[in-house]
């Protein structure tokens, strides 16, 4: 059987059996931040990310599939998305999956150039996270954004690489759906908001109005701090409304995308 007969794939479909394919040093390498700098490229991976590539029609560079693959009608789908298609054995592709057993289908696509916040028509609910350093907890916000209808998520100061590997993997195809801005700290990020009218709101752990309490305006957008540090001066120093979430006496924070999910649905149903 040609290669690709068994998915119905009228292109070719190249085959990988060593360790030392190119390829496979070049998939390898995208674990770490400087190589996917260096090349512009970064993983994805999974079925469920892989149904979202398909959904949005997302080019992809490469498309790498275990030789024990069974789902022909998703290959199908997605080998026209992709400049090149190969097959590999099942224990190679383990290797280069970032979980313990992967489900034998793998991604590489270019990074996105970055998105420009000036192209922004105010509407709804945004949120924006300063200095978050957890991969983990970035993606899962991502996912959460995605979930609850966010119009998009900012990016303030040094935060979690956007696209390592545990971050997208977290996103759950997030990624490729929520748009994501950056700022280079939280002056920018507050002078923005005031030139385009996005109302925002601090999220703090202490003194603030409990958001049950808070009469949202929109278009908003939900500030966060990073666990260990909350949101930076410069954010406090403007005057701004503040909300948060009543704690049980001894507990002083909750983890971050929990805090995260908790206002944004406070927020956007308040009178739930």
């Amino acid at each position: 059987m040609e290669l690709g007969e068994k998915y119905g794939i009228n292109l070719s479909m190249k085959l990988i059996e060593s360790r030392q394919n190119p390829i496979i040093k070049l998939v390898r390498s995208l674990g770490e931040k400087k190589a996917r700098k260096r090349e512009g490229l970064f993983l994805l991976e999974g079925l469920r990310m892989m149904e979202t590539v398909k959904e949005r029609q997302f080019p992809l560079k490469y498309l790498l599939v275990g030789d024990n693959f069974f789902h022909s009608h998703l290959v199908q789908s997605l080998s026209p998305l992709a400049q090149e298609v190969y097959q590999l054995p099942q224990e190679i592709l383990e290797q280069l999956s970032g979980v313990q057993q992967s489900q034998g289908i793998l991604g590489v696509a270019e990074i996105p150039q970055p998105l420009n916040p000036e192209t922004i028509k105010p509407r709804g609910i945004y949120l924006l996270l300063e200095k978050i350093s957890d991969p983990g907890n970035l993606g899962t916000i991502i996912r959460l954004c995605w979930g609850g209808g966010v119009s998009g998520l900012f990016l303030a100061g040094d935060c979690a690489d956007l696209y390592e590997p545990k971050t997208v993997r977290s996103t759950a195809g997030g990624i490729i759906k929520l748009p994501v801005y950056h700022f280079i700290g939280a002056c920018e990020a507050l002078d923005f908001f005031q030139k385009k009218l996005i109302k925002p709101y601090l999220t703090v752990c202490q003194g603030a109005k409990p958001y049950y309490k808070t009469r949202f305006k929109t278009p908003m957008v939900l500030c966060f701090g990073s666990e260990a540090h909350g949101l930076s001066p410069e954010f406090l120093a403007r005057g701004l409304e503040s909300v948060g979430i009543p704690l049980e006496p001894g507990v002083d924070s909750l983890n971050l995308a929990m805090s995260c999910g908790i206002l944004l649905y406070g927020a956007k149903y308040p009178n739930c």
